[in-house]
């Protein structure tokens, strides 16, 4: 059966958070505990782990947008679900406007522009922190730019080189 999916309260006080980027593309299916969409607020960015097994039928809210806690942000459901979205969504008493997205495809790996967020995900934050480095040291292969674990280290492992190789 379709269920949204609603966004929870990602800390404590916090009524409303920036969806930055989804991690499941539409129609695509997940198990319990894969990352879904990435919340970002003042203090956290989490990535909300799927709860049931399911298909992303619809993402109601493109990634770049302010969302308060509890309100829907997709649709899940079945394979055989697929074909009805509009339905369902009439049915849970949701608007079927599909929205927009006008952001660069997200193939292509972004250079940030001088000022402009870099977005990297809570662990590859983690890990440049324990490496000493910043995000402006790396190039995000991710969706979107976003610097991943990977990206992570593949520049730690450049760096470690370029010590190596200097100091030797």
């Amino acid at each position: 059966m379709a269920t949204l999916l609603r966004v929870p309260e990602v800390a404590t006080g916090s009524t409303s958070a920036l969806l930055t980027e989804w991690l499941v593309a539409e129609n695509a299916r997940f198990a319990v505990g894969d990352p879904l969409v990435v919340l970002e607020t003042d203090k956290a960015a989490v990535e909300v782990e799927a709860e049931v097994d399911a298909v992303l039928l619809r993402a109601l809210v493109p990634g770049g947008t302010n969302v308060e806690a509890g309100s829907p942000i997709a649709l899940l459901g079945s394979e055989a679900e697929a074909g009805d979205v509009d339905k369902l969504l009439a049915e849970l008493g949701v608007g079927a406007a599909k929205p927009t997205k006008d952001a660069e495809p997200e193939s292509a790996p972004a250079k940030p522009a001088q000022g402009a967020r870099i977005f990297a995900s809570p662990l590859a934050r983690k890990l440049l922190k324990e490496a000493g480095m910043t995000p402006d040291q790396v190039t995000g292969t991710g969706p979107g730019g976003r610097i991943v674990r990977r990206d992570v280290d593949k520049a730690i492992e450049a760096k470690s080189a370029g010590l190596k190789s200097g100091g030797l």
